[in-house]
């Protein structure tokens, strides 16, 4: 019967049994019901309660393996930037390796990957990329007047040994 007596319809046969029984009885039937009634609402709020916990417990698991998930996430990413930044530390040790070398065209190649990999150093690589391209036109410039100092050494050479026609061609070069 106590569990009978939990539904509604079991509460409303209990009123309608009280009704009918005889005043002395529907007294105390009376105190029962009441009693019985506050053990059904302290049953009710007890099952509410627990549902709250359930819900409660269950979002702080879900809080707790998201914030789990973002610092795996935040901890990748780190670890990602740190990867990049060492690459770019790496290329631009190459860099300088290959402007030393006077392969300027290379290095600028490597500018850009470093640029590609570590965007925030744009200012420091545009310095960097400014420095090759004057040092490529330097290199350019003095390659080209070595070239015009080894013609003319070559013109002067054929026109003291008297080579006029050889002389006149290379100097026609320079």
């Amino acid at each position: 019967k106590a569990n009978a007596s939990a539904q509604p319809e079991g509460l409303a046969w209990f009123v309608q049994v009280i009704q009918e029984s005889p005043p002395s009885l529907a007294s105390e039937l009376s105190v029962i019901y009441h009693r019985l009634n506050a053990r059904l609402q302290q049953e009710r709020q007890l099952r509410e309660q627990q549902r709250l916990l359930r819900e409660r417990q269950l979002a702080l698991q879900v809080s707790r393996e998201m914030e789990r998930r973002y610092q795996e996430e935040q901890d990748r990413r780190l670890k990602e930037q740190q990867a990049k930044a060492k690459k770019a530390d790496e290329l631009l040790i190459r860099v300088k390796e290959l402007q030393g070398a006077g392969r300027y065209d290379e290095a600028l190649q490597l500018v850009t990957q470093v640029q590609m990999l570590n965007p925030a150093m744009g200012s420091q690589l545009a310095l960097i990329q400014q420095d090759l391209e004057t040092s490529k036109e330097q290199s350019s410039h003095q390659a080209k007047a070595a070239n015009v100092e080894r013609v003319f050494a070559d013109a002067m050479k054929a026109f003291e040994q008297g080579n006029f026609e050889q002389a006149v061609g290379l100097f026609e070069q320079v």
